[in-house]
């Protein structure tokens, strides 16, 4: 009995690490056709283009983009149809920046700011947050933090919270991505690449060898 016993709870065990090492690994197409399977490393940024934007002063700045940021480890997928984030209970928590400028946008600087509010918010343990702010350039920025996205295939769904009456053609968006947000001997960068974590290593793909994003009409 005891050794049934034993067997049964190191299959559990077996199960539950499998589930655990498969349930987020992504499917990374590339421009070749081939096709990478592994865990994706690090924080992620995403570009929203073409974007009409309606929130405080924002609306009426000449350089305008929304971002998402998210855990590399949620993604699920990247192919012709966009990027795929997991919907599984406890994943898919993502930032939501919307930001502009009376100048072009600086990237850094704002997915650095994502990357701020996601510490506060984890560090007070408020689960989500949301709020305006002005970057030491002058960018205006209105963010939320902790929502949960489910896929992003060349537009976006924004669950739980109604922003697209705030924000009249968000789910009609181009989307750029960006790379991987990284701290480097305490220097902010955006690497133009993913990082992943295959089977037999790992292996590094730039962002121009994805496979091109299917593109849509604003409104």
């Amino acid at each position: 009995m005891k050794l049934s016993l034993n067997l049964r709870v190191a299959c559990i065990v077996a199960i539950c690490a499998l589930i655990s090492n498969s349930a987020f690994a992504a499917k990374i197409k590339k421009r070749n056709g081939e096709v990478i399977e592994g865990k994706i490393r690090g924080l992620v940024a995403l570009k929203i283009l073409d974007v009409k934007i309606q929130v405080g002063s924002i609306q009426n700045k000449p350089y305008r983009a929304s971002y998402v940021i998210t855990k590399g480890a949620d993604i699920t997928a990247i192919d012709e149809n966009g990027l795929q984030i997991s919907d599984e209970f406890g994943s898919g928590y993502c930032t939501f920046i919307v930001a502009g400028n009376d100048k072009p946008l600086d990237d850094l600087a704002i997915v650095r700011y994502a990357n701020y509010q996601r510490q506060e918010t984890a560090r007070y343990g408020s689960g989500s947050s949301t709020g305006l702010g002005d970057l030491s350039d002058g960018t205006a920025i209105f963010f939320i933090e902790g929502i949960k996205i489910k896929g992003i295939e060349a537009f976006i769904k924004i669950k739980g919270i109604e922003i697209a009456k705030n924000l009249p053609g968000l789910l009609q968006a181009n989307v750029q991505l960006l790379g991987e947000f990284r701290t480097d001997k305490k220097v902010d960068k955006i690497i133009p690449a993913l990082e992943i974590k295959t089977k037999g290593g790992n292996v590094t793909i730039s962002v121009e060898e994805l496979v091109e994003f299917k593109k849509v009409a604003t409104q």
